[in-house]
């Protein structure tokens, strides 16, 4: 079996190996392509989403500890 076979587990045959892929190989393949790219665009989407979440946070954050320091800078500064 070749490697490509044994890592996609889409072809029928060593016919990608030697140059000549069959009509089965190529819609195998496009299939996998699709499939590739809608999973990449789903990552993609997670990814910003994570992004924004982690910024909200920073943001969270950074007004709690604002809050904490707001009164003692009051006192301090009075």
């Amino acid at each position: 079996m070749s490697p490509v076979n044994g890592c996609l587990g889409l072809f029928s045959g060593e016919g990608i190996l030697n140059g000549q892929p069959s009509i089965d190989d190529l819609a195998a393949l496009q299939i996998f392509l699709q499939e590739t790219d809608r999973k990449f665009q789903e990552t993609d989407r997670q990814i910003r989403e994570l992004g924004k979440q982690i910024g909200g946070l920073g943001n969270k954050f950074g007004s709690f500890t604002e809050g904490l320091a707001l009164p003692s800078m009051q006192k301090i500064l009075q």
